[in-house]
Formats: structure tokens, sequence, C-alpha cells
């Protein structure tokens, strides 16, 4: 992780930076980072949430919502509003896309240590951004920070307290559906970030590279968790910085039944496994792996949405090929 000697501040690999000193420096009021928001035809959310992320305790140091393509007017809701900036794509480049261009444009500016990825859809409690910064300041090998993701119905519910994996390919939040944790509850390490809400260093993008963009959108979280743990970067959970996520704000029905949400969780899944599993994991997994994915695809007949499912089945098989040579 970087280790701050000024503008020429030098790298180290997670494995090395390990035995350097971690300063805290979000407790000493230094830590600079920037919060990227994707958002497509969601002015209605930005409304909503938009001012949860201006009223942080350890104010974020730039808010860029990246509008998607958007045409209900977003780009007047965040004049009006201030103290975000908007970043315009031409067209809808998924989740995945623009918070590449979020995260591009973040670390542009090379004094930047964090990059908060929200969705639109989001509101964070007061000491979010504080509690997750101090918890992914704890070891320098914390490359992202995992933050305790609650549901808006039933309140107090817990969606995602960062990602698990169960080795048979499935990726999940854990804690789902169990009470929220005391926010006294210290910080304790998990398998990956769910990018709803979370931190990640800079030295991550730097050294493993951005979100897949070929995901478009769901999984891309997942498959990024996978490459960083690959390079050795590992991943906190801060209990105490608390989100609540109103979840699919930008999702819409799958023209065979379900919705684009199940369409790209099933193709993504595959692609995270040929793009980022590694062949250890693949050789010792592999009949697991294979169970669990023919289990996913009959469950959605009794949940009713095989046609999104096995659609993105079919699709994540067709693009097998060009997810191996990635």
């Amino acid at each position: 992780v970087r280790i701050a000697t000024g503008s020429h501040a030098r790298r180290a690999t997670p494995v090395a930076a390990a035995t350097s000193l971690c300063t805290g420096s979000s407790v000493m009021g230094t830590t600079k980072t920037v919060a990227v928001v994707p958002s497509w035809n969601g002015r209605h959310l930005l409304e909503r949430f938009l001012r949860s992320w201006l009223e942080q305790s350890l104010p974020f140091a730039r808010i860029v919502v990246v509008d998607n393509g958007s045409d209900d007017e977003t780009a007047s809701l965040i004049d009006e509003t201030g103290g975000a900036e908007l970043l315009r794509l031409p067209r809808n480049l998924g989740f995945a896309g623009a918070v590449n261009r979020g995260v591009e444009a973040a670390l542009a500016d090379a004094e930047v240590d964090l990059v908060a990825v929200l969705n639109n859809d989001v509101s964070l409690d007061r000491e979010w951004h504080r509690a997750g910064a101090d918890a992914i300041e704890l070891r320098p090998e914390y490359g992202s920070g995992a933050t305790c993701v609650l549901r808006f119905d039933p309140p107090g519910v817990v969606e995602s307290a960062g990602i698990g994996w169960d080795g048979g390919g499935i990726a999940c939040g854990l804690r789902e559906g169990q009470p929220s944790p005391a926010v006294e509850e210290p910080p304790v390490e998990v398998w990956g970030a769910s990018a709803a809400a979370a931190l990640y260093r800079r030295e991550l993008f730097e050294s493993v590279g951005l979100f897949n963009e070929s995901f478009f959108a769901y999984q891309e979280d997942v498959e990024l968790a996978m490459r960083a743990r690959r390079a050795g970067w590992r991943s906190v959970l801060a209990p105490a910085a608390r989100a609540r996520h109103l979840g699919h704000g930008s999702n819409r029905r799958f023209p065979l039944g379900g919705t684009f949400a199940d369409y790209y969780n099933a193709r993504n899944r595959l692609a995270a496994l040929v793009t980022a599993l590694p062949g250890s994991d693949w050789r010792r997994d592999w009949r697991k792996i294979l169970v669990a994915q023919l289990g996913l695809a009959a469950a959605s007949v009794s949940e009713r949405r095989p046609g999104a499912v096995w659609a993105g089945v079919l699709h994540g098989l067709w693009r097998v090929p060009s997810s191996l040579a990635a």
C-alpha cells in the first residue's frame, strides 16, 4: 500500500506492506475519499438519498454521480442540490462501466486514498465513512472495506455484512436476514465487500484493475474480490458503518419472465468462475460448483423466473471462450 512520502509515494505489494506501520489516517482526519455513485434514470433516488452522502461526519472529498445516459433530468437535480458533481456518459455502460469511469476520475487526483462505491438507492448513516475508513486503515493488507448494509423493509435486518463464499461457486451476503450487529462490534475480516456500499484502497485498483465491464451489472464485486484475494489483498467488515439499501433501484422485468437482475446474476456467476477462480479451487471443488449451478437453475422454475435465469446461464456458457481469453 502507499507509504506517505509526498507526491512520489512508494508502492508495495500487500504482503510486503503487511509489516509497515498503519497510522489510522481517518482518525487524524487526513483520509481523502471520493464517493462514486453510478445512476441510470435515478433522479427520484438521488432526491431521496443524496443528502445522506453529503452529511457525513467525515466528509467525502468529492461525490461523483456517474450518469449512465439518463433522460430524467438527473443533471438539473445535481445542479440544484450542490455538493456533488456529475460525470455524464453518452450511453448506459452498466454498473461496472459507470463505476470505472468514476474511479478513473477519482484516482486522477494523486492525493486520493480511498474510493467509496455506492448504489444510488443507498442511504448512509452519518458515521458510515468514518467507521469504514477506520476499519480499512487497521491493517495495510485490507484492500476493501465492507459495511453493514441493512434493508429498508423490514428495518434493522441485514441484507449484507460483506460477501461470503461457500466453495461451491456461490457468493452470498453474510448475515443476510439476521438482526443488525451491535455498533460496538469490532471490525472483522470477511471474504469480500459488497459494492452496494463499500470502500476500496487506491492501491487495490492499481494492482488488480477495475471492475470487469463485460459483466455490465451484478457479480462484478464478487469477481473483483476474487482477483484481489489472489493478489494478496484482504477485506474487512466495519459493523459500525451502516447503510440502508432500498434494492433493485434500476432493475427491470426480463422479457422471458423474471428480471434483468436474475439474468445478469446467472450469466455473471459463470463468468466470474471462469475469469477469476483459481485453478486449484476448480480442481478441488468442481463437483460442488456443478451441483450448485444446476441447483440454482432448477430452483428458478419453482421461483417463477426460469426464463431470465436460463437465458443467463446459456449466455454465460456461450461466452466461456471469451471469458477464458480474458
